[in-house]
């Protein structure tokens, strides 16, 4: 069982020693190098409460504002290592820790959770010890839990006069806690039970009563609402005086922390109504649903219902639905003895028929430019108070929403806007094909267009944050949501989409050179309610995606569109960097800087094992490098002969370790591979043995065109394992016996031979693992001869009954088995054959592979095999018997115990077969996908194959 608190063991990086500090449009180390920083939101759940849970589906105890404890977000200490460690191992070197000002200061104004300083202390102490960079954000979203996110303590509220428990019925906040779950199935589709709470419906409360009161007062109280005091003293004055010194608590207990970087300001600042031109107008970002006008929700909060409009918003913009009266009982979100800010300010009045009247529709627009005017003195002083008391922190400052960042000449800043790909994360489904542009708010349509899009988007923001602050710009948050495509990933176990989207994202970053970091990662998701909050669900990780296969040492467990996420980079440049590229398909990386010869340490990339494991191939434009796979850095020392200098990364694969000699093991036996020839139904086999002759018997079965070279990556690993492999050359391949006539090809000879090997060896049971037709054959000898094996593996292969179904239905599948109808032409392959020394063989392991799949020494090896006499029709007569002697299955169910591993980007066969192959025809049937892994997953993961291969034998 995987144990999270026990069962890690991180890769070792050297610590981050060096202090960082802004040097134009870079970060620099104290050796002069630039510093890319790769980060990660840590987490998506210290929004919420711990102690009581304040997940938002739940809404007991959500109104006990003050017995709260956020002690254990992001993580419990005792699940530190593990949390830091995957991290650290997924290559991060930074992470933007989040915080609340409820965290910090929920009891009361002036009175700070001590015991949660100390824990966050600890946190991002003990993050130092990792190698982490850090910056403290100090989080928000729509003001506060009370309208509909998270950040702002409950008395913030009560001190300007509102009443908590009414902003839901009030219509001045939309909150989950009020739409209770119906079951535990998560946001409706695709599970039972569903939740009333609309996709992304949070973000329309900036437009409502609650959250754009506060941000008004917040940033422009003295301007707008002069009359509204707190203690005697304006609003405005009185919450930012609050707000910095609740996180100055922060930075008094971590400013002597090198590897602390600095603070953000405020995440995703908004203006309230400042701005607003006209109050009778609904205009505004993200209106969905119920949409009254600032003057309807300040009427709605006075008591008064009004029929709003209901709208929804998609690529073609705002439309209304219907009209719906709101706040129909008339019931006041003002607490007794407080009067309404609005009209206390008046900005509304009752006319003495007791009518309400809009009296300064242009309130919130007399004050000149909102950025320039409001948000700009309280980025000064929150930069002059918190260097204060940490003067070397840098300051992270993020546009407001809707609006562009003020000119600000100080040092040391940095731009950390935000971007998302928007119709990803209010849609909920990935369309390669389709993406919006975040400035014209118009779609994009085709591949190419949405991806130059992209990189334009974020270019205008690295320029914006060069123009008005004068420094570099880390992306603040970009991420993707994981319930893609109705949770197809969790669901059906189904990420390619994921994968795809997340790789777009990354490749705009890359375009640009860009810092930034990932929202987010989340240690308690689940995937019945993703990150806890407001149902989204964006965390690269989730306990609930650890398989039980999955290797406990192993840190990748549980993360999601890993392949995506976890790439190379430079971590520190000699130099000025140029471009970047990476290649996701072929996982190529390519780099390349101009260098500086002030910098006094070399550059260093991160290279992940994650993708180069197998090996990797490295070609430099001049200098030389040092590779530490446990550490997973290149450091490049590069040469003065050029000023520019190229580093290019591949994925390649060693030398077959079966043809080196006998297999050495840990304790010290070798066991050489023997070659014999057993006879058994009919029909001569060339058969591989390996390993202890008393060890538990394995047999695997090579697919199309291979043979029993095929499993060079598996045969080791067993025998190391303790077990004796048995790897035949089936029928009419490569040394064994090739029958002239078609029906000895028929799936029941096949799997005769199967079984007369086991006979002929004197094994009365073993382990079948097979692949692509040896997979097929697999399954035949488990339907049919169940007695005869303990555990069954399958590569690629879908339960036959499971592939006839398909056949029949999808189109895509009968186009993708192709060759299958060309193989059936009985004299067409033959022919061409010698004419091409059979290139079509090569063709097709080259085009349905990753260009590392196979080897120049491994095509060497095959087209040995094919050249043999008779080889070619003996291996196409397995297609024709299967048409020609079709087999029929009285009863298809399995009964053996059987491990479905499928490398999801197979080109020749759908991944929608798998599931209900395990599912429907398997009494004990387990599945695991492997995203990055094509038809021959056994050549593209060996490490991950095979470690899910001995898990499920030894379990």
């Amino acid at each position: 069982m995987y144990n999270p608190t026990n069962n890690f063991s991180p890769p070792p990086l050297p610590a981050q020693t060096t202090m960082l500090h802004t040097n134009g449009t870079h970060f620099q180390d104290t050796h002069g190098r630039t510093v890319l920083l790769r980060g990660v939101n840590l987490g998506g759940s210290s929004k919420l409460p711990r102690q009581p849970n304040g997940a938002t589906h739940l809404k007991e105890q959500f109104y006990n504002t003050q017995a709260v404890s956020f002690i254990g977000r992001p993580f419990p200490p005792a699940e530190a290592d593990e949390h830091f460690g995957r991290l650290r191992a997924w290559g991060f070197n930074c992470l933007r820790f989040l915080v609340t000002w409820e965290a910090i200061e929920h009891a009361g104004p002036g009175q700070y959770d001590v015991a949660y300083l100390d824990y966050v202390q600890k946190m991002i102490a003990k993050a130092g010890e990792y190698g982490f960079y850090v910056f403290v954000d100090p989080h928000q979203d729509v003001w506060s839990r009370w309208t509909g996110g998270d950040g702002a303590p409950a008395w913030t509220l009560e001190a300007v006069g509102f009443d908590i428990a009414k902003l839901h019925e009030t219509g001045a906040a939309f909150l989950h806690q009020e739409l209770r779950m119906q079951a535990e199935g998560r946001r409706g589709r695709g599970a039972e039970g569903e939740s009333d709470y609309p996709t992304m419906q949070w973000v329309t409360n900036y437009n409502k009563l609650g959250t754009a009161t506060m941000f008004s007062l917040f940033f422009g109280g003295r301007a707008i609402a002069p009359h509204t005091l707190i203690e005697g003293e304006n609003a405005q004055e009185y919450l930012q005086r609050h707000y910095i010194n609740a996180i100055k608590q922060v930075a008094q207990r971590v400013k002597e922390m090198p590897h602390v970087l600095g603070y953000d300001t405020l995440n995703e600042p908004h203006q309230g109504w400042l701005g607003r031109a006209d109050l009778h107008n609904r205009a505004g970002l993200f209106n969905q649903g119920p949409a009254p006008t600032p003057f309807q929700s300040m009427l709605l909060g006075a008591g008064f219902p009004q029929e709003a409009a209901v709208v929804t918003n998609g690529l073609m913009g705002e439309r209304v639905l219907y009209h719906e009266v709101l706040n129909p009982n008339g019931v006041r979100v003002w607490r007794p003895g407080y009067e309404d800010v609005w009209q206390a300010n008046g900005v509304w009045d009752v006319d003495t028929a007791g009518q309400p009247r809009l009296l300064r529709p242009d309130h919130f627009t007399q004050h000149g430019d909102v950025a320039e005017t409001f948000v700009k003195p309280f980025l000064e002083r929150f930069t002059h108070e918190l260097r204060a008391v940490h003067p070397e922190a840098i300051i992270f400052a993020e546009s407001t929403l809707g609006l562009g960042l003020p000119q600000l000449a100080l040092p040391n800043l940095v731009n950390a806007s935000h971007w998302y790909d928007a119709i990803l994360l209010f849609r909920r489904q990935f369309n390669a094909n389709l993406g919006l542009d975040s400035h014209t708010q118009r779609p994009i349509l085709g591949k190419s267009n949405v991806a130059k899009s992209f990189a334009a988007q974020l270019a205008q923001i690295q320029r914006e944050g060069a123009e008005q602050f004068g420094g570099p710009t880390l992306l603040g948050e970009f991420g993707i949501s994981f319930d893609l495509d109705d949770n197809i990933g969790w669901r059906e176990g189904n990420f390619s989409s994921h994968i795809s989207a997340l790789d777009r994202t990354w490749q705009a970053l890359e375009a640009n050179l860009l810092s930034g970091t990932l929202w987010n990662y989340t240690a308690d998701n689940t995937n019945a309610h993703g990150d806890q909050w407001n149902g989204e669900d964006l965390s690269i990780f989730s306990r609930d995606q650890i398989h039980e296969l999955d290797d406990p040492h192993n840190l990748d467990a549980g993360g999601r569109a890993t392949a995506a996420f976890v790439r190379p980079y430079p971590r520190t440049t000699a130099g000025e960097p140029v471009a970047m590229q990476f290649d996701l398909a072929t996982r190529t990386f390519t780099y390349r800087f101009k260098h500086d010869p002030a910098a006094t340490a070399p550059t260093q990339i991160f290279v992940p094992n994650y993708h180069y494991a197998v090996g990797l191939g490295v070609e430099l434009s001049d200098g030389r490098c040092d590779y530490d796979p446990e550490a997973q850095l290149l450091t490049y020392h590069h040469t003065a002969a050029q000023a520019e200098h190229t580093i290019t990364i591949t994925r390649e694969h060693g030398p077959a370790e079966v043809l080196a000699g006998p297999i050495q093991t840990s304790s010290g036996a070798n066991y050489p591979l023997e070659h014999e020839f057993i006879r058994t139904n009919g029909v001569t086999l060339h058969v591989v043995l390996a390993g202890p002759q008393d060890g538990q018997p394995v047999l695997l079965l090579h697919g199309f065109p291979e043979f029993w070279y095929g499993w060079k990556y598996q045969i080791p690993y067993l025998v190391r394992l303790g077990y004796r492999v048995i790897v035949p050359d089936q029928r009419g391949y490569n040394l064994s016996d090739k029958p002239k006539r078609i029906k000895d090809y028929a799936l029941d000879k096949l799997a005769a031979d199967a079984i007369g090997l086991l006979d002929a060896l004197g094994y009365p049971q073993a382990h079948l693992i097979g692949h692509d037709w040896g997979a097929m054959v697999a399954w035949w000898v488990v339907i049919h001869y169940p007695s005869r094996i303990h555990k069954a593996i399958i590569l690629n292969v879908p339960h036959p009954a499971a592939f006839q179904q398909e056949l029949r239905h999808n189109p895509q599948q009968m186009a993708k088995s192709w060759y299958a109808a060309f193989f059936q032409i009985p004299w067409l392959n033959e022919a061409l054959a010698p004419a091409t020394d059979w290139q079509l063989g090569e063709m097709m392991l080259r085009q349905s592979g990753h260009p590392d799949t196979f080897t120049a020494e491994d095509i060497a090896q095959y087209r040995a095999a094919w050249a043999r006499p008779g080889a070619l029709r003996a291996t196409l007569n397995w297609y024709r018997a299967l048409v020609q002697y079709r087999p029929h299955l009285a009863d298809p169910m399995v009964r053996v115990p059987l491990l479905l591993i499928w490398g999801a980007q197979d080109v020749a066969l759908a991944r929608e077969m798998a599931l209900p192959s395990v599912r429907d025809y398997c009494a004990d049937g387990r599945l695991i996908f492997i995203e990055e892994a094509t038809h021959w997953v056994q050549h593209d993961e060996p490490e991950r194959v095979n470690g899910y291969i001995g898990r499920f034998l030894n379990g």
